[in-house]
């Protein structure tokens, strides 16, 4: 019978603002905003979507939605998982589509 080898390497950390650290990527971003936060940053990221009919308005929806509400965690276990507050909030700028 053949073994396996195995290691269990420690999470990086991941790096946000004001050179702060956290393996969790939402509640990083939600405490401490994005790494290169500045001030006069983009107003707004404008997204093109390539899709059907339906997925162009799946993806609108959750665009929209997710620019100014919190989106909780979701799965087996939510409660262990950060709820992300919004795209404005944690950016500072807005999602933007084209109807083009």
């Amino acid at each position: 019978m053949a073994t396996l080898n195995a290691h269990c390497f420690q999470e990086a950390p991941l790096y946000f603002a004001n050179k702060t650290t956290d393996i969790d990527p939402k509640r990083g971003l939600a405490l401490h905003g994005p790494a290169d936060a500045r001030e006069g940053g983009p107003e707004t990221i404008r997204i093109g979507i390539v899709s059907s009919s339906e997925g162009i308005e799946d993806v609108t929806t959750w665009a929209l939605y997710s620019n100014e509400h919190p989106i909780a965690s979701s799965g087996k276990q939510p409660f262990l998982a950060q709820t992300f507050p919004g795209f404005l909030r944690v950016f500072s700028c807005r999602l933007v589509l084209s109807p083009d």
